[in-house]
């Protein structure tokens, strides 16, 4: 698989001189529907094989519960190589805190890693993923976390991603949000050899220029973001 992580190295360098240098307004994509208007376009999308920019995929995010076996999971459809938001609305009372609890994306067949959201001995939770898909011709190449925990302490991470102490974070509090949610980016190229670009509007990609602190990223207070795209999913559907 195509290494992104040098791919944002080298292009860093490029964003942040657009940033300090240029007065260029950046267009923010369109709002991306949950569902499409009807069955036949979301079998279509779930059988698809091939992308192109701002075409719909099919991406799922699974909930495993190791204590009482129960799987979840709730679809979503965004255009690709538009940076998106997805979250189960919700979440931070059902979900969040449960340290048994582990998170997957799938796409085509695709799958991430298992994380755990919650880490009950370090009081630490997840307030959010950032998962990159991976495009070659349009072909979905694989699906993986951009993940690292060299913006945190080590007792902020958790399966190798960085997590909030929940008393840095109040999720109580008004504009505060704190449900389970992703952040979706786009590598590669589209089936038209068109370059993704939505990877360079990923978290990592602006933290080290950013005044917001990481575990602001993920409760709503991300004002220095280009992209602010919801995408919010129904309650989860149980798989059986």
């Amino acid at each position: 698989m195509v290494s992104y992580q040098l791919f944002i190295s080298l292009s860093l360098c490029i964003v942040f001189t657009l940033f300090t240098h240029s007065n260029a307004q950046y267009e923010r994509p369109q709002p991306v529907t949950t569902y499409p208007p009807d069955a036949k376009d979301i079998t279509a999308i779930e059988k698809a094989t091939s992308y192109k920019r701002y075409d719909d995929m099919a991406v799922y995010l699974h909930t495993y519960n190791w204590l009482t076996g129960h799987h979840q999971k709730a679809a979503f459809y965004p255009r690709v190589d538009e940076f998106t938001q997805v979250e189960i609305p919700g979440s931070d009372q059902v979900l969040l805190f449960n340290p048994n609890l582990t998170v997957w994306f799938e796409v085509n067949g695709y799958k991430t890693d298992m994380k755990h959201i919650y880490d009950r001995d370090k009081d630490v939770f997840i307030s959010y993923w950032t998962v990159v898909i991976d495009l070659n011709a349009g072909k979905l190449n694989g699906i993986q976390y951009d993940e690292g925990c060299k913006n945190c302490h080590p007792d902020q991470c958790i399966d190798n991603v960085c997590g909030v102490g929940r008393t840095k974070m109040s999720c109580n509090d008004e504009g505060v949000d704190c449900n389970v949610k992703a952040y979706l980016a786009w590598f590669g190229h589209d089936a038209n050899n068109f370059p993704c670009t939505s990877i360079n509007s990923i978290p990592s990609a602006f933290q080290r220029y950013s005044l917001t602190p990481v575990e602001n990223f993920g409760n709503g207070l991300y004002d220095d973001f280009i992209y602010r795209v919801k995408n919010v999913a129904p309650p989860l559907a149980p798989t059986n």
